[in-house]
């Protein structure tokens, strides 16, 4: 009777009467990569405060002129300084001691001398 072998002691052969070679498997140490999973959100967080940044600072300076009255002044009016174009009035509310009105005006960029 044959005692059962194991499989490094495995004495099988081959038609050709060679020694059958049992494949061996390679492995690789696998490195994970989170961080890669994280360079498109920062990339995308970048571009978003770099737009954010640029639209900024294309907005002129924000300034409030106080008028006694409020005749036919509304938000989206333009803003003149001798017939040039200056600026737009943003918001109109009353003063809190009620004497008169504030004009919130956004001047273009450029024209923050005017302020």
């Amino acid at each position: 009777m044959t005692e059962p072998t194991s499989p490094t002691t495995d004495t099988s052969q081959t038609q050709g009467g060679e020694r059958a070679i049992p494949p061996v498997a390679h492995t690789k140490k696998q490195t994970t990569r989170v961080w890669s999973a994280y360079i498109l959100p920062l990339v995308a967080i970048a571009i978003t405060a770099w737009a954010g940044f640029a639209q900024w600072q294309k907005q002129g300076l924000s300034i409030e002129i106080t008028f006694p009255h409020a005749h036919g002044l509304q938000p989206g009016n333009p803003l003149r300084y001798r017939g040039v174009l200056a600026g737009e009035v943003q918001r109109v509310t009353l003063k809190h001691d009620l004497t008169g009105v504030k004009a919130t005006v956004r001047l273009f960029p450029g024209n923050d001398k005017l302020a």
